[in-house]
């Protein structure tokens, strides 16, 4: 486990903010165990009982280059020691020697004496640190977590109904901080929301005392807009926090006196204010570019201004998402620019591209992000060599973007390079190693190739269970990992244990309400989605939408996926109103958050294309799968997986137009960017391959169906094997191509092939184990043994009316057909 020393200088007038850290220390190591992070905190009070014969203030002095961090603090009088021990610090730090980090509080207002407050005047010029303010403790709380957490280089910090936690640990309330207490915006939806509280405190007891209809429509009206509140006033303390955690990165630098300018009215709640002086920042940025380049030093300050103006401008809501996304990559190439133009330090360069290509690839621009990341690699190789973690971990980040852009041998290859230096340089029971091998397996899952992602995950397990063990978060990943590969093999049992094994871990270790404790119950969820088990899919996905919704927000990509969850459920329940309803509020996130062009918007676009479709809608399925299309291909690309996955709803489209020339259009294109994608043996490339079969099925060109979908099974029983469902698909479609040819001995043979891997992987009371009963049914009704098709066709009823309910279509069609059955029994 690694210990970060923390040496906290003060005198004894700050002896309680002192004692306050020692129990946000105990807390926080609660939280930072599960990262094998452990703080110790050092003062000059736990020392006094080993003194020897050396003056003390050398012992301390000691102590203070053995730590990580120096805090110092300062209120009303001038402490010599606490002076002494800031120099030793600083002369340390700019030794390159240990603390690697200094940061220095103020606390206000206070009768400060005449000699300190010379030395506050004179502090940045002499010691060229941004110091911090304080005047609770829950800003200094707040100053020194964020400041910490950057220091970790981590970002667990969150808000929720005022309070910002560190995993779910009260750190400060935002009423009692400056930039939250002093905005006008916050302070007024505030006052706004205890106002309705209090008039539904005072009005509920009388309605249910009176039941009077008036006063239950206000409470009604009032119910509605204390949620409207809810969501305004979470998403502005998100806004300010996102701002503070930007501005903790400064402590301890030295920064321009405009960015102090806009520091200082942002602490004060004036958000656009401070925008607005960046807004200079810029300006100034252009000016430099144009010809002011030989100002290095006005120029690496620009950079700064600009780092902090590319987080302002994120978070201020004035602007739409795309022209906020367009404005911050704009930012972050001019300050890319002038960091090359400047000589910046190349550590704080490696930075700052690090944290472009993060904003790129989060927004969906990866081709850019790819460039940005080559970028730091180049940047890493010369300043750590080719044999470092931290370029291993820009070969893994570039291996991400290459899985989201479908460039799969090229996720490999880094992923490669990334586990090669790992397991050379920490080990090959390091728990980053681990990680590598995680990585590996879900490239290796995206290619279908399911026994080599086993490989990797279980090589990651062992490791995780063995340095971290049993019961660590990253276990539990592990566990996920796994569990995920047996979904996909349909091995739906093996993959629940798997599912399971995580959430007993992240409900023991990160509690009910945590975001991956979400993640385990939206995994179960989709094993029970596959299963048909709607109410157990249902209450797996509303316990994930709760957690989202408490500890994320409303307005989270990740609670927007629940919602996208729920609607599934709901549109395969034909609740095609709930359906659209939980799609549109998935929709509505992704294009306020993410913007209206990136993927997981499009995929929004097609979730609501679907429902259309089962509603029979189908001009306004196909605007909605254009519009998916549309920003696919732009964002991805004519050659990514999800832009044929558009070709193919597009096409199913115009297929039951009876278009069928312009669906076999669409879904040769699919076919096409499959076979070169994902390759020639892949289950993306079987469904093309199947859907060109169904077409030519209903064109009555039976050879070139049976052509295509024996492809399609040859892929399904080598990769998925013989005993998946969608092997069994397969069978159900060449059983069916048969029949209409007039072959029912062969039409038979299939079916019965197909019902038994239903039976045996989804179960006897599964919808489509029910289909294969009615093929069978149908079969045998063309052959005229009307008796056997009415055993098939009862026992398929007997699963609609269960599973799917009496006024589902499938269940009221099947009636109609045993009653025509029954009259030709008659006849």
């Amino acid at each position: 486990m690694k210990t970060i020393k923390i040496f906290i200088a003060s005198s004894d007038e700050l002896r309680s903010e002192r004692e306050k850290f020692d129990t946000l220390f105990a807390h926080l190591n609660n939280i930072f165990k599960k990262r094998d992070i452990q703080l110790e905190a050092v003062r000059w009070e736990f020392l006094d009982s080993s003194m020897g014969k050396e003056h003390k203030q050398e012992e301390y002095n000691r102590e203070i280059k053995e730590c990580d961090i120096c805090v110092v603090m300062f209120w009303q009088r001038f402490g010599e020691y606490t002076n002494t021990e800031l120099k030793v610090a600083d002369t340390e730090l700019r030794e390159g020697r240990k603390p690697s980090r200094i940061y220095v509080f103020f606390k206000e207002p206070g009768d400060v004496a005449y000699d300190l407050q010379l030395f506050k005047d004179a502090f940045e010029r002499e010691y060229g640190h941004f110091y911090c303010k304080f005047d609770c403790i829950d800003k200094l709380q707040l100053d020194f977590v964020l400041q910490l957490e950057h220091f970790l280089n981590s970002n667990l910090v969150k808000v929720e109904n005022s309070e910002v936690k560190l995993d779910n640990v009260l750190i400060a309330h935002l009423d009692n901080i400056g930039f939250a207490a002093g905005n006008e915006k916050y302070r007024t939806l505030r006052e706004r929301l205890e106002k309705i509280e209090k008039e539904l405190a005072e009005l509920e007891p009388i309605y249910q005392a009176t039941q009077n209809e008036t006063i239950g429509n206000i409470i009604n009206n009032n119910k509605r807009e204390r949620e409207k509140l809810r969501k305004e006033l979470g998403e502005h303390e998100q806004i300010l926090l996102n701002s503070a955690i930007n501005i903790a990165q400064f402590a301890g630098k030295r920064i321009s006196e405009r960015m102090k300018r806009a520091v200082a009215l942002f602490e004060e709640g004036k958000v656009s204010e401070a925008n607005a002086i960046l807004d200079e920042a810029e300006r100034d940025a252009d000016d430099i570019l144009n010809g002011l380049r030989e100002i290095k030093t006005v120029g690496k300050q620009a950079i700064e201004e600009l780092i902090l103006r590319a987080s302002t401008m994120i978070a201020d809501d004035k602007y739409s998402i795309d022209e906020r996304i367009e404005r911050v990559d704009a930012i972050y190439a001019k300050a890319d620019e002038l960091a090359h133009e400047c000589d910046y330090d190349e550590e704080k360069y490696d930075k700052l591209l690090f944290e472009y290509a993060a904003f790129l690839r989060k927004y969906a621009k990866y081709n850019k992000a790819v460039e940005i990341y080559n970028r730091v690699i180049t940047l890493r190789e010369r300043l750590y060599g080719t044999e470092h973690p931290d370029t291993a971990y820009s070969y893994n980040n570039i291996g991400i973007v290459y899985k989201d852009l479908s460039e799969y041998e090229k996720a490999l290859e880094y992923h490669l390079k990334a586990l090669k230096i790992k397991e050379k340089v920490l080990g090959t029971e390091h728990s980053d190693t681990a990680n590598s091998f995680n990585n590996i397996g879900v490239v290796y899952d995206e290619l279908s190739e399911y026994e080599k992602a086993l490989e990797y995950h279980l090589k990651a397990l062992k490791i995780n269970e063995k340095v971290l063990g049993t019961e660590h978060p990253d276990t539990a990943n592990s566990y996920n990992n796994i569990g995920i590969v047996y979904y996909e093999l349909s091995e739906y049992e093996t993959a629940l244990e798997y599912y399971f094994k995580a959430l007993k871990i992240y409900e023991k270790v990160l509690g009910t309400e945590h975001p991956d404790t979400a993640i385990s119950y939206n995994n179960i969820g989709n094993v029970y989605y596959a299963l048909r088990e709607y109410e157990k899919t249902l209450e797996y996905h509303l316990k994930a939408l709760k957690i989202k919704e408490k500890v994320l927000g409303t307005e989270h990509p990740d609670t927007a996926m629940s919602y996208n969850n729920i609607g599934n459920v709901y549109c395969a329940l034909s609740e095609y109103e709930k359906a659209l309803e939980y799609h549109f509020k998935a929709l509505k996130i992704k294009e306020k958050v993410l913007g209206t062009e990136h993927p997981n918007t499009a995929m929004s676009y097609d979730s609501i294309g679907i429902v259309y479709y089962e509603l029979s809608e189908y001009e306004k399925a196909l605007e909605y799968h254009l519009k998916a299309l549309k920003i696919n291909e732009k964002v991805l690309g004519t050659e990514h997986s999800d832009t044929a996955n558009s070709y193919n709803n597009i096409g199913i489209v115009y297929d039951e137009l009876s278009e069928y020339e312009t669906a076999l259009e669409y879904y040769f294109k699919a076919l096409k960017i499959c076979e070169k994608v994902l390759g020639t043996e892949h289950p993306g490339t079987a469904k093309s391959y199947n859907n060109i079969g169904y077409v030519y099925t209903k064109l009555g060109e039976y050879e070139k169906a049976l052509k295509y979908y024996f492809k399609a099974l040859t892929i399904f029983e080598k990769v998925l094997g013989t005993e998946h469902p969608n092997t069994a698909y397969s069978y159900n479609n060449i059983g069916y191509v048969y029949t209409k040819l007039g072959e029912y001995e062969k039409a038979l043979e299939y079916h019965f092939r197909a019902l038994k891997i239903k039976e045996k992987v989804l179960g006897t009371e599964h919808p489509d184990t029910a289909n294969s009963y009615n093929n069978i049914g149908n079969v045998y009704t063309k052959l005229g043994e009307y008796e056997k098709a009415l055993e098939y066709y009862f026992k398929a009823l007997k699963i609609f009316e269960k599973v799917l309910g009496l006024e589902h279509s499938n269940t009221k069609n099947l009636l109609k057909v045993i009653e025509t059955v029954k009259a030709k029994i008659k006849e």
